[in-house]
């Protein structure tokens, strides 16, 4: 469905953007595990799954994207 229309399309990328600007600024290693912290990407997972997925029709998934994008700066991003 994303692909097969250009407003998803942008929106996909944009939201891609936003995540990996988000995803680097605090994805790091645990000084004492040394496992990865990705408290973002655990984020986005949780959003894919319960919100992107549920969508049944453009409308949904473009203001899905849009949300996704707005509380991704939010939350995630100093601007």
């Amino acid at each position: 469905m994303i692909c097969a229309d250009d407003e998803l399309t942008i929106l996909d990328s944009k939201l891609n953007d936003v995540f990996n600007e988000a995803q680097s600024e605090h994805t790091g290693i645990d000084g004492e595990t040394g496992k990865r912290i990705d408290p973002v990407g655990n984020d986005q997972k949780k959003w894919l799954n319960s919100v992107r997925n549920a969508c049944k029709n453009q409308t949904c998934l473009k203001n899905a994207y849009r949300v996704r994008i707005s509380d991704l700066r939010k939350t995630w991003l100093l601007q």
